[in-house]
């Protein structure tokens, strides 16, 4: 069996669909026996994924979803001689003898549309349209998602199938609490206590509630820092986040951080915010409950789901109920030390392994399907 994969976003380290492509190809690597893995990808790949006996490279036309959707995937599908063709949201619009497999982690331009450019929603809705009905199967990420998408595109239904998604090996709680001290000083400069937020800076994330009320609290003045690692998504350029960034001693901007210098700021946070207006799945909530950092997040979308009960939940539209929550649990040792403990055990239920045996097993059904 040969099988091309979208390896498309494997040199995008923010976005959460790369560590997505990393983390399953390299847990998928003891199930391949005499199959071959093409990584689709116009660039050259990581060293990771070196061509050898398990990856090959295959180059794509351009790494530009639309061209890859009206003809990049199919002549990569006919050149490679593909059996199986697994891409991200979208896939050829060609018909070819590769079996067509698509991963789709969210729909949020369909279920949050005002968190979206027109322009970009319709570009994606129109691509969409045409793509999705030549799909064999779909792969989601979470029961939330399997939902909307039969809410939106009912000829979907029973072709989806839900494979949760898990933290990575990197992120896990770091037992001497002196030494991790000393490495957040040294490599950071933290010298207070913080809370955390990673991932983008858009609207959709709900950062500003979330710094209204470090601001309103004067919570600098309580010698807690808080510290965001991420950037603002230039589709949603934003001057009031900005400057209540830019212009507050308190608030620490990070990016580009590895893996294991993340682990470090989860197992530091006191707490990690990540109460979102809508997500596909919520890859930073097993992130943070990995490093045994409590977790408040929405009680909606997927974050209710991923979080189970290890999560403090909270209306992301409330910001009085937001702001009422992170008052409560700022100062409750008790709390935050049943929540760590909740979190470390929530986390065991995923796991890459998993998730790429369900994927590696349902390549070979679609084969079977003929």
């Amino acid at each position: 069996m040969v099988i091309g994969f979208d390896a498309r976003f494997l040199t995008k380290i923010e976005q959460g669909t790369a560590s997505y492509t990393s983390q399953l190809l390299e847990a998928m690597k003891p199930f391949i026996e005499n199959d071959k893995i093409v990584l689709l990808n116009k660039n050259q790949l990581p060293g990771l994924f070196k061509q050898g006996d398990v990856f090959d490279h295959g180059r794509l036309v351009s790494n530009f979803t639309p061209i890859n959707v009206l003809w990049g995937y199919h002549q990569a599908a006919k050149k490679y001689e593909l059996d199986v063709i697994h891409t991200n949201y979208l896939s050829s619009v060609y018909k070819s003898r590769a079996k067509k497999v698509i991963t789709i982690h969210d729909i949020l331009f369909k279920t949050h549309k005002k968190y979206f450019p027109c322009r970009l929603r319709a570009g994606i809705n129109a691509l969409s349209r045409f793509s999705l009905p030549k799909a064999d199967h779909i792969i989601t990420v979470s029961h939330y998602t399997r939902s909307e998408l039969e809410k939106y595109y009912p000829f979907l239904k029973g072709r989806i199938k839900v494979i949760y998604e898990a933290a990575a090996g990197n992120y896990s709680f770091l037992n001497n609490r002196q030494e991790l001290q000393s490495n957040l000083l040294e490599k950071f400069s933290l010298k207070r206590d913080y809370l955390l937020y990673v991932g983008r800076f858009a609207p959709v994330k709900n950062l500003e509630v979330l710094l209204e009320w470090y601001l309103d609290r004067e919570i600098n003045q309580k010698g807690l820092d808080l510290v965001l690692v991420g950037k603002i998504d230039p589709a949603f350029p934003n001057a009031r986040l900005s400057g209540m960034i830019n212009n507050n001693p308190g608030v620490r901007v990070f990016q580009g951080l590895s893996n294991d210098e993340l682990n470090l700021f989860y197992n530091g946070a006191r707490l990690f915010y990540f109460a979102s207006h809508g997500e596909g799945f919520g890859l930073p909530i097993l992130e943070a409950m990995a490093a045994g950092c409590p977790v408040i997040t929405s009680n909606t979308t997927s974050c209710d789901e991923i979080g189970g009960d290890a999560a403090f939940k909270v209306n992301p539209g409330d910001k009085e109920e937001i702001f009422a929550a992170l008052d409560q649990l700022i100062d409750d040792e008790e709390k935050l030390s049943s929540m760590q403990q909740k979190g470390l055990e929530r986390v065991k239920a995923f796991s890459w392994e998993q998730c790429a045996y369900e994927t590696y097993k349902l390549y070979k059904q679609v084969l079977d399907e003929g």
